[in-house]
């Protein structure tokens, strides 16, 4: 079956009312014991469904009719245990249509129905809720065809509280300082890094992919992998260093602070709830994020060689893209913002003391107009700017990417790591525009033509 690899392909038929009748009025008049009656009747189709697939020894992703499915039980279950009264049927199953929209577009409830919402889960909650009757009556109330679809789901909306916990006070710090020390030393930080990696070298581990469940686990997986690099050891690492009884160690809270930020970071990105959602192994799932971000940064460099080829071969088109970037603007987000500076900052920290190259030269310049121009539009920058930052950052890379390992040095790697993130912000933000561009100009050449042809 074929892997998903954006969750916004998603895109499912709506669901049509029952028929043409009219509207019941009255949001006491809609029987709420016929919709749970139909709720329970997908509940048991969708049970029988996972029965078959364990039966057939199905391992695949689910299709996006399945899903669909999945998502409309979700929805109706949240319907009928809210407090407010039942709608009309009409409002009523816009309301669906709406909520499931929203779930399929969501990559931790994909995550969830691919990777724990297993035919062997299901196989399993059956069994056991028969083994319980059987117990309980002395006698098999239950056959196979027991719906225990809602469980399964009430599995997912309490594993869904956890994910989007607001209050990150609740979470377990990274590092737990027992001793309250206060600090540690990099060989001490390395152990307890270790210790989250060890966990997947199991082979059953290691094969097993991380569930929506242990979602957090994932990330502080990749978090450690990430923390035992030379790069987080020259930028990081460099940031929250401390003398202490004439030893250099390591302020516990701020690299809590930084690991915390990540696990934000992780969790809102989709190259890594994708990674999760199309069950990576545990064991592959920091080398598959990394190759993940290099990969769409090479398609990046191969769109904007592109682009330059396009530019010498085609004056007109050089022409109407300034013209475009000089007239449109961009909004930036605060959390954009504030990772460019941040990545700024640690890039300015790591060149002390060295005569950076042109091509570093050229990225401090033009990083430090795109923040310029960002504090002095209120959050606005001009498209030209933020190209040319993004070009910038894109040359570095490939100038010091190198053909298979990178930089050899712990702070070249750091340098690297750095203008990394950058690309991915810039990219984001300027790839819809290059696309506009494409668009916009292919409608001119093509009215042109047809002009010329006097149609």
């Amino acid at each position: 079956m074929k892997e998903i690899d954006n969750v916004s392909e998603l895109v499912e038929e709506e669901i049509k009312p029952e028929d043409n009748k009219s509207s019941v009025g009255s949001l006491y008049d809609y029987e709420k014991e016929e919709f749970i009656k139909k709720m329970d009747k997908l509940g048991d189709r969708l049970t029988k469904l996972f029965l078959k697939k364990f039966k057939d020894e199905e391992k695949g992703l689910l299709s996006n009719k399945e899903l669909s499915k999945i998502a409309e039980y979700v929805a109706m279950s949240e319907k009928a245990k809210s407090i407010v009264p039942l709608p009309d049927k009409d409002t009523l199953q816009k309301d669906i249509n709406k909520r499931k929209k929203e779930l399929l577009k969501d990559p931790f409830f994909l995550t969830y129905c691919n990777v724990d919402l297993t035919p062997k889960s299901v196989k399993n909650l059956i069994d056991h809720t028969i083994r319980i009757y059987d117990k309980k009556y002395d006698k098999l109330l239950f056959d196979d065809e027991v719906n225990v679809f809602h469980i399964s789901i009430e599995r997912y909306q309490e594993a869904n509280k956890c994910y989007i916990e607001e209050d990150i006070d609740k979470r377990l710090p990274f590092i737990v300082d027992r001793r309250d020390e206060g600090s540690m030393d990099y060989d001490t930080l390395t152990k307890r890094f270790n210790q989250r990696t060890n966990i997947v070298k199991d082979k059953i581990n290691r094969d097993q992919p991380y569930t929506a469940v242990n979602i957090l686990e994932a990330a502080d997986y990749v978090i450690a992998c990430t923390l035992k690099t030379k790069a987080a050891k020259n930028s990081l690492f460099e940031s929250i260093k401390i003398e202490k009884d004439g030893k250099t160690e390591y302020d516990i809270a701020k690299l809590n602070e930084h690991a915390e930020q990540m696990r934000e970071d992780l969790l809102k990105d989709p190259k890594f709830m994708n990674l999760l959602m199309n069950k990576t192994p545990r064991g592959k799932l920091y080398e598959k994020y990394i190759e993940s971000i290099k990969k769409d940064i090479d398609h990046d460099l191969g769109e904007q060689n592109k682009l330059k080829t396009k530019r010498k071969t085609d004056v007109k088109f050089k022409d109407f893209e300034e013209e475009y970037l000089n007239k449109t603007t961009c909004t930036i987000g605060v959390e954009e913002y504030e990772a460019i500076v941040k990545a700024y900052d640690e890039l300015t920290k790591i060149n002390k003391g060295k005569d950076p190259s042109k091509y570093m030269k050229a990225l401090t310049s033009s990083c430090q107009d795109f923040l310029q121009e960002f504090d002095n539009g209120d959050g606005v920058v001009s498209a030209k700017t933020l190209d040319k930052f993004n070009k910038a950052a894109l040359n570095y890379y490939n100038e010091r990417k190198g053909t298979l390992f990178g930089p050899s040095t712990g702070k070249g790697q750091a340098r690297l790591k750095n203008v990394e993130g950058m690309i991915r912000i810039t990219g984001g933000l300027m790839n819809p525009i290059n696309d506009k561009i494409q668009t916009e100009y292919n409608k001119e050449v093509k009215k042109v033509q047809a002009k010329s042809l006097g149609m």
